[in-house]
């Protein structure tokens, strides 16, 4: 059901769904109690196969800011953050995961800075302030150089707000990953930005393995699925850049934080998932990757330092030895 506005809004707030009706209803609230109302509310079901229609229905007959459509089938988180994107009719867009939530400024907070500069994105910190400036002005090849840097914290697409005809027109192409869109987003919106705002405050409550995508990922068919398509995503980062030409240095950076984004953040943040172990885990990750590959993986020290409790370190690297002692055994056998 779709129902037509009257006015464009300021903003488009961006709901991509899948089996969310747990959490749908409180994202909803979380963007309706905004304290800035000028706003339009457009979810793309993507064939779930709960209650989530039948919510938005009765939201939508209540509520005309609120409009949906949906797949017939679940297609993918990437085509429907795409096929969102075209539906908005606000300025300015912004991406909320349904189990996440936005706090009631965040809109209010956003306005208020894009009546200021109307940059093509706002970023606010998506997890924990990390930088020292209360907010900061990039512009030219500075964004792209900031957003390598600083990928860990800068690399989902929630948190932000985003020019409506500036990502228009550099959407990303196709493609089929089951992980990892958020990166390809933000890898052709932060290339492109020809102006970006960064503000150190924490307006977002983000969810981590809740929804069903989240689930889903947790899962060993998903995680030996990832396994591969981690190769395939490392080799669309690496032609994007070195197709413009980008230092190569950047396309280092990019894929140790894929690496950490697949695998070590899953091993740091839960002991055991779905009925799957660490030991599993990790397993799936050294199975089919050279000993360079695997050291790699583990060799971003940023990451090892900044992210990880020490026993989990401890654990990752004892495991790695194990796993080395194990293959230089096969040899000798």
């Amino acid at each position: 059901m779709s129902i037509e506005l009257q006015t464009k809004p300021f903003f488009s707030i961006l709901v991509p769904v899948y089996n969310g009706e747990k959490y749908l209803e409180k994202c909803l609230e979380s963007v309706l109690d905004q304290k800035f109302q000028d706003f339009e509310i457009i979810v793309c079901d993507d064939g779930s196969s709960d209650n989530t229609s039948n919510i938005l229905d009765n939201y939508s007959k209540k509520e005309p800011r609120l409009r949906f459509f949906s797949h017939k089938e679940n297609i993918s988180l990437f085509v429907s953050r795409k096929d969102l994107i075209r539906e908005a009719k606000g300025e300015y867009v912004a991406f909320v995961d349904v189990d996440d939530t936005i706090k009631k400024d965040f809109l209010k907070s956003a306005k208020k800075y894009l009546d200021r500069q109307k940059v093509d994105i706002l970023a606010y910190q998506a997890y924990r302030p990390c930088l020292g400036w209360g907010k900061k002005l990039f512009s030219g090849r500075e964004i792209f150089n900031f957003f390598c840097n600083y990928l860990s914290d800068f690399m989902p697409v929630w948190s932000k707000v985003y020019r409506k005809s500036f990502i228009i027109e550099n959407l990303p192409a196709d493609v089929d990953l089951f992980y990892g869109e958020d990166l390809l987003f933000n890898l052709n919106f932060f290339y492109h930005a020809e102006s970006f705002l960064y503000v150190k405050k924490i307006l977002y409550n983000h969810s981590i393995g809740t929804g069903d995508s989240q689930k889903k990922f947790f899962q060993k068919e998903s995680f030996e699925k990832i396994n591969k398509e981690s190769h395939l995503l490392a080799q669309a980062i690496s032609d994007f850049l070195k197709e413009r030409n980008v230092a190569s240095n950047y396309v280092d950076i990019i894929q140790h934080c894929v690496s950490d984004q697949f695998f070590l953040f899953p091993l740091v943040n839960f002991e055991k998932v779905n009925g799957i172990t660490k030991h599993q885990i990790l397993a799936t990750i050294f199975d089919g990757r050279t000993n360079e590959e695997v050291a790699s993986i583990f060799c971003d020290t940023k990451f090892l330092t900044s992210s990880t409790p020490l026993r989990e370190g401890i654990f990752i690297f004892i495991f790695y030895i194990k796993s080395l002692i194990r293959r230089y055994k096969g040899r000798l056998l």
